[in-house]
């Protein structure tokens, strides 16, 4: 594909990452206000961690596939690969460095995560649904530079 024009997959992907910062927010709100109500502070801290977490993730996940989308297949496949093993790596890191942390409640800090994974993946699909893309919306076939 030429890098100089812009994949069909790239605005989907743009509302992807919109409306899990949507997401992002709606889990520190409401997850930070329960867990303030349910443990007090500490559950708004661990509600702000999974916030947190949340939008760097799908931050990461939304932009690498915009980026990798411009290259050439193998350099796509490689720059996902890449960003798959940094988000381990950072999701283990994060992790092991936040719950050992007095302010962090861990229950809450699990339940905002999975609320989260669910509703990022609800996103996801949405999105991808009302996107409406083609097949094989940015095949180039012979003959079509004239």
């Amino acid at each position: 594909m030429n890098s100089s024009t812009t994949p069909t997959s790239v605005p989907i992907f743009k509302s992807i990452l919109k409306w899990s910062v949507v997401v992002a927010i709606a889990v520190a709100v409401v997850g930070g206000a329960a867990g303030f109500f349910a443990v007090g502070i500490n559950g708004l801290w661990s509600a702000l961690f999974a916030a947190a977490i949340t939008l760097l993730f799908t931050g990461i996940t939304v932009v690498s596939v915009i980026l990798a989308s411009h290259l050439d297949q193998i350099f796509f496949m490689a720059t996902i690969l890449g960003a798959w093993i940094l988000k381990f790596i950072v999701f283990l890191g994060a992790l092991f460095l936040i719950r050992d942390l007095p302010i962090v409640h861990l229950f809450t800090l699990w339940l905002c995560l999975v609320v989260a994974v669910i509703a990022t993946v609800v996103v996801d699909v949405v999105c991808v649904v009302r996107g409406r893309m083609g097949n094989v919306s940015d095949v180039r076939l012979p003959g079509d530079d004239k």
